[in-house]
């Protein structure tokens, strides 16, 4: 066996239950990596940035070597939030050429190393991370406790100190640094608080982790205890497996995976006390000097907050919180300006340039981080609420609210008569537009589509009940007299238009625009809650007039029309818009017949062809319901002069009841009355 062989061997041994991943972007150095391992047998795999999260989660016992010039910083969000998922299963080291990131990505990854490195350093730092054990002081004059707690301790892979006082224990925190103390409190030379008390006043151990053990039980004795310090205090006699899954969460949970902040002070020194201070908590911290430096960092670091002095070196706070204002509420950054005292005026003046909060000198690293994390917690609870905005119609968050205040049970079901004006659309040809896309095309398309019509619902008052697939389904209760019939009317102009817009905002789209059929349906509905009570509940509305609106919305493709409009729509609004009545149906599942409209314009704009279209094509109709067949035909005839093109190709309203014509011509019925049944949905 060669001597190189013969030096990788304890790789093996290590990585035998762990997946070794090279997720490196420079070929040239990737190929270097995989030569080097093939070489010496070792087993890896290579993987791409974007399938890196879902190889992961299949295999998180893992090593990933990582390396990206183009894309570092998504790099490093990355690992945070795997170690932040998975935790010390994940091990993770990064290479890049930019060594001043080292300290900030010091609790992101298990290692750095400045790139390029030779394979010999790469190996010696899996080896290093993967033979890494946390240390831990007892400090304890009983040896009873030290016999019963030094064994599982040591079974469970930690390096564990020992000290029988409390002055031993100090000197050998301060040698040692260990990751964690577990503290006794009635000790010779030093008692616990004591000891807590030196360890935190040194900068070299003040941020290890204490954990108090003691059989001093009273609520007076803890609360000393957190005075002098201690992160933790436990009462004795200590249970062997909570104390091993108590330290296995305060060791092995990593802090990583938390917001990008970014730290605007002119004062170095502070800057990075207060950076290593967050850091700690798991946070991305970027350090700047002047406003313009912080602006140019915002452009390539997604930072969520500014911590910034009230004074900074090149210019003002509001110069800074101009470049800080977003049209979108959940993408806003949150501010936090330091001040030099503590004076209600400047809180005042900061808070009215929009800040979200101020933080005054001196403080604690606790009393910092409290604050950064108020601040969060506050922008991340606007952030959940827009985004359940999105999931919730209008309705259903003011329903939850009235019933959440009036009712005594949360789960009683809900139920009110209303009028409402019903929307559906549909896109036409969807099946077909599949087999001519990939899926993420179609995805992207739906999406486009959607958030072109949905925006228009929310400008004119209306909730969004869902989405089936490719089709919407929408309402406006009728809480204003005619208002809400009429928005809901102007909603299907404007969606036309948009429709237009949106058709020719890709190629893909003005070679192959998306077509849509739109029904509308006015009538009586039951707002109620549907669903399982107890688990899930639906906001929706059901009756006949939501039938008819989606029936609206199918018969359009009879006519060669992208909508159809009842009559229960159109007595509402006919002073406001103008139609053309297209033919007078019964349609599946109803026995009334229902006399259905195109919309034209609104009142009094339509243009010379669309009236000439409404006049001929009325007075053909006209005779088409009294039975007069031949006149009618004459008449569909003119009026298909004035036809615009339709969805279908040589497909409209005059065109068809030509056809429908000559078969009544043909066989002319017995009995006729002008209506028309659809016998399909």
């Amino acid at each position: 066996m060669s001597a190189d062989l013969q030096d990788f061997r304890p790789l093996d041994t290590l990585t035998k239950d762990r997946t070794l991943y090279f997720c490196i972007e420079n070929e040239f150095y990737r190929n270097y990596l995989v030569q080097r391992c093939d070489a010496q047998h070792i087993t890896y795999h290579n993987v791409n940035l974007i399938d890196l999260p879902g190889t992961v989660s299949a295999n998180p016992n893992a090593v990933i070597v990582l390396q990206s010039e183009t894309q570092e910083q998504k790099v490093i969000d990355l690992s945070a939030k795997l170690k932040l998922l998975f935790g010390a299963d994940v091990k993770s080291i990064l290479l890049s050429t930019d060594y001043r990131i080292a300290t900030e990505v010091e609790f992101k990854f298990d290692d750095f190393i400045h790139f390029p490195a030779d394979f010999d350093q790469i190996i010696s730092s899996i080896t290093k991370v993967l033979n890494a054990s946390k240390k831990i002081l007892l400090i304890d004059d009983s040896k009873l406790i030290h016999k019963h707690i030094l064994p599982p301790l040591l079974d469970n892979g930690y390096e564990v100190f020992q000290a029988f006082d409390g002055l031993e224990g100090l000197e050998k925190a301060q040698k040692i640094l260990p990751d964690l103390i577990i503290l006794d409190v009635e000790m010779p030379k030093m008692n616990g608080f004591e000891v807590c008390q030196e360890i935190r006043r040194s900068e070299l151990t003040q941020d290890i982790y204490v954990m108090m053990s003691s059989t001093l039980t009273s609520a007076a004795d803890q609360s000393m205890g957190f005075e002098s310090g201690v992160d933790e205090y436990v009462t004795k006699p200590l249970d062997i497996d909570e104390l091993l899954d108590r330290l296995k969460k305060v060791l092995f949970s990593s802090p990583a995976g938390r917001e990008n902040l970014i730290l605007l002070s002119h004062d170095e020194s502070m800057a990075q006390t207060n950076a290593k201070s967050l850091r700690k908590q798991g946070f991305t911290v970027k350090t700047c000097q002047t406003i313009r430096e912080t602006v140019h960092r915002l452009n390539s670091f997604n930072a969520v907050l500014v911590l910034s002095e009230i004074d900074p070196l090149d210019g003002t706070v509001p110069d800074l919180v101009k470049h800080l204002k977003f049209d979108e509420a959940d993408k806003k950054i949150e501010l936090i300006i330091i001040t030099d005292r503590d004076s209600p005026s400047d809180s005042k003046m900061v808070m009215n340039t929009g800040a979200s909060a101020v933080i005054s000198k001196p403080f604690s690293n606790d009393g910092l981080l409290a604050t950064v994390e108020k601040t969060l917690a506050e922008r991340n609870l606007r952030i959940e609420n827009l985004q359940i905005q999105k999931y919730l119609s209008k309705a259903s968050r003011r329903i939850a609210v009235e019933k959440s205040i009036l009712l005594d049970h949360s789960s009683q079901t809900f139920a009110q008569n209303k009028q409402a004006t019903i929307f559906f659309s549909d896109i036409v040809g969807f099946t077909n537009r599949c087999e001519r896309y990939s899926a993420e095309e179609i995805v992207a398309q739906i999406n486009g589509l959607f958030e072109s019509i949905t925006g228009v619902i929310i400008e004119h008052d209306g909730d969004i009940d869902k989405f089936i697939g490719d089709a919407c389904m929408a309402f406006w209760l009728d809480d204003d007299h005619d208002v809400s019939v009429v928005n809901a009317v102007r909603a299907v102009l404007a969606m036309k238009k948009n429709l237009e817009l949106f058709n020719s905002s890709l190629p893909d789209l003005t070679r192959d625009p998306i077509q849509m059929r739109i029904g509308l349906n006015t009538g009586n509905v039951i707002l109620c809650d549907i669903g399982a009570s107890s688990n899930r509940v639906d906001l929706t509305i059901i009756g006949d007039a939501v039938n008819v609106a989606s029936r609206m919305e199918s018969a359009a493709k009879v006519y060669g029309l992208d909508h159809l409009i009842s009559e229960g729509t159109v007595n509402r609004t006919e002073d406001y818009f103008e139609y053309r009545l297209i033919d007078r149906v019964i349609v599946k599942g109803k026995n009334q017949p229902v006399n259905c409209y195109q919309l034209l314009s609104e009142k009094g704009q339509s243009s010379l062809p669309q009236k000439n279209l409404q006049e001929t094509f009325d007075h053909a109709l006209q005779a088409y319901f009294s039975g007069d067949f031949d006149a009618a035909v004459n008449g569909f005839q003119r009026s298909s002069e004035f036809e615009e093109s339709g969805v279908y190709a040589n497909l409209n309203p005059s065109q068809v009841f030509l056809n429908r014509c000559e078969r009544l011509i043909d066989e002319k019925p017995k009995q006729w009355n002008g209506v028309w049944e659809f016998l399909i949905k």
